[in-house]
């Protein structure tokens, strides 16, 4: 893995999307313990 690789991905709907994957996953372990 290169630099060019992380900088050539990052871009706002990266950032986005795993803002969105990361809020789903949290949302989900808090209905599995509750």
């Amino acid at each position: 893995m290169e630099n060019k690789m992380l900088q050539k991905n990052w871009n706002p709907w990266s950032i986005i999307i795993g803002m969105a994957v990361v809020m789903t996953a949290i949302a989900m372990l808090h209905q599995q313990l509750a």
